[in-house]
């Protein structure tokens, strides 16, 4: 009798209980380390020289040595000729935290466009449907 009203006491939640409560324990848990992943990569990424939990990893760490906007244009200006060998006359600069677009035009007209980061030149490719000044 003592044996039967134990079992029926277990089945009472029909074997919900145990189960249930680890379910809410690790979603509760994955939801706290998305949150800590989002701030810290979304919010700190923002702050100048940080770059969040992954400061070694990200394009958006501060370079050794980091050049002005000037001497960015004047070198893109530069790797442009080199590498296009075609006459440009002027350069524009977009910021974009992680990396610079180098906008090449020739008598107000983009022709191509370039991206800076960590020192290197990285070609996006001509600037085909894009609008000119």
């Amino acid at each position: 009798m003592n044996e039967e009203r134990q079992v029926t006491e277990n089945q009472g939640n029909n074997g919900v209980g145990s189960c249930f409560n680890w379910k809410i324990i690790v979603l509760f848990g994955v939801a706290a380390v998305l949150i800590f992943v989002i701030v810290n990569n979304v919010v700190l990424a923002r702050s100048p020289g940080s770059a969040g939990f992954l400061a070694d990893r990200s394009c958006c760490a501060p370079a050794a040595g980091t050049n002005t906007a000037e001497q960015i244009k004047q070198a893109g200006l530069e790797f442009y000729r080199a590498s296009y060998g075609a006459e440009a006359d002027e350069a524009a600069i977009e910021d974009f935290g992680c990396h610079q677009e180098i906008l090449i035009y020739r008598e107000g007209e983009l022709l191509h466009r370039l991206a800076y980061s960590s020192g290197k030149f990285y070609d996006l490719g001509p600037a085909d449907g894009l609008p000119g000044r």
